[in-house]
């Protein structure tokens, strides 16, 4: 979609180099493999009109700091380089004939793509622990010197970018249009579904959809995915509860609520009378760090008591005083 937007807007007559990001609604055409979603939402940065390997190491190391910056661990970069289309037209001969002699061993998803698409058995789940799989040509080996040249410079600036990653020669991505460098961010925390984020440069689509010869690079992310993998981190909780007992004292709960809310505190209070005991289990619930409890004696007395639910200690202060005696 932005490809063809950029096209159709002639961008490219505009600036020599476009950036983009983007996030919305995407549909699979074809049946959802287990793990997959017929919509799901995504999140993505594309690049065009820059043909520099350093681009790619930049754009790799965006999308790793950007999981490692909402608190993703065990993340795993893999890349590897798929050539032009000249050099894989040479790597698919060597890998067909590869195949071949193990044909009776493949999937029936892989005989398929043998003369379909050959790269595609490189990604296979079914096939790939068996001992043919071993020796199967490497496509580094089939690279023109400067694709090779290419792809070494993007490894030197991931190097110089701190962005640790591993040579994959099995990683290919499931669309044929990309060339050069490819890359995915792997975790081993969803199954057999373990990749987070994905992408390489795609120098081909834009000669494909509009005959113009302008590089591109980009990766995609899936929110589904990220928020997965979320799930063991901390939630947006509140950091205050105001308990209040009494219907007396609903009032100044009120007042104390809007005077956090005022210092950026994220507060929470009940608009309906409970007991000690059910605040407490909700705001133990709510998972805060502190709860103020106002009751009619602590109302005639000027006072709130503030317990802290993560050591359980809890003191009386005066109500005036309560921002000093949190956080």
């Amino acid at each position: 979609s932005i490809v063809r937007c950029y096209l159709e807007n002639a961008i490219y007559a505009k600036e020599d180099v476009s950036r983009f990001y983007y996030n919305g609604s995407m549909f699979r055409y074809e049946r959802p493999q287990a793990g997959r979603q017929r919509e799901f939402n995504q999140i993505g940065v594309e690049v065009l009109g820059e043909k520099s390997p350093i681009l790619d190491a930049e754009v790799i190391a965006m999308g790793y700091n950007l999981l490692k910056k909402l608190g993703i661990t065990d993340l795993e970069v893999k890349i590897n380089s798929v050539g032009s289309k000249a050099s894989r037209t040479l790597y698919r001969e060597k890998l067909v004939n590869h195949f071949k002699a193990h044909l009776d061993d493949l999937c029936d998803d892989c005989k398929d793509r043998i003369n379909r698409n050959p790269l595609r058995l490189l990604d296979c789940k079914v096939d790939s622990h068996k001992d043919f799989y071993k020796n199967v040509p490497s496509i580094i080996d089939s690279l023109f010197e400067e694709e090779r040249k290419h792809y070494e410079e993007v490894k030197k600036y991931l190097d110089i970018f701190n962005v640790k990653y591993t040579e994959d020669p099995s990683l290919v991505r499931g669309l044929d249009y990309y060339s050069s460098t490819v890359f995915e961010i792997v975790t081993n925390k969803l199954g057999s579904q373990g990749t987070v984020l994905g992408g390489g440069r795609y120098d081909n689509l834009l000669k494909e959809l509009g005959d113009k010869d302008i590089p591109a690079v980009g990766f995609a992310a899936g929110v589904e995915r990220i928020m997965m993998l979320l799930d063991d981190y901390p939630k947006n909780n509140p950091d205050v509860y105001v308990a209040w007992l009494g219907e007396t004292t609903i009032e100044t709960a009120m007042k104390i609520t809007e005077e956090l809310r005022k210092n950026n505190l994220k507060a929470h209070v009940d608009y309906s009378s409970k007991g000690m005991k059910s605040h407490m289990k909700k705001a133990d619930k709510l998972g805060v760090k502190y709860c103020i409890i106002l009751g009619e004696d602590e109302l005639s007395k000027n006072v709130v008591v503030i317990k802290n639910f993560e050591t359980r200690e809890q003191k009386e202060v005066k109500i005036e005083e309560i921002l000093k005696n949190l956080f």
